[in-house]
């Protein structure tokens, strides 16, 4: 006889069904539904949608910048990873994902990849390479 709201002969759950109980514990429906599994995610792991796996990590400060082989990389807004994008010009990467040269007009605005950028010297242009917003 089925116990009241469990469904017919002791089934508590659906065979297979996961879900998560606490950040770092899962659990799993047993083949024949009648009881849950726990699962303790291991080190560096969260539960998500009754699965363990791996812990977000931001790869890096968001807007924060480098210089990678010549090019400016700025940190996405959601520290997932770098834009990269190649200094114009006779320009080059100096300092913290900053392009600068001698291949501008004092004043000058251009946009290269979705980056407006204003010529402030003519000897010593510089202007940051910021990710869109």
């Amino acid at each position: 006889m089925a116990r009241p709201g469990y469904g017919p002969a002791g089934v508590i759950c659906v065979a297979g069904a996961k879900e998560c109980v606490a950040d770092r514990v899962a659990r799993v429906c047993a083949p024949d539904g009648l009881e849950w599994v726990t699962v303790a995610c291991l080190a560096g792991e969260t539960c998500t949608a009754g699965e363990c796996g791996p812990t977000a990590v931001t790869a890096c400060t968001p807007y924060t910048g480098q210089c990678v082989n010549g090019a400016a990389a700025v940190c996405k807004a959601d520290g997932s990873g770098y834009s990269i994008t190649d200094c114009p010009g006779a320009s080059v990467c100096t300092g913290a994902g900053l392009c600068q040269g001698v291949a501008c007009v004092v004043g000058t605005r251009c946009s290269a990849q979705g980056n407006l950028r204003t010529c402030a010297s003519a000897s010593t242009a510089s202007w940051p390479m910021r990710a869109r917003r």
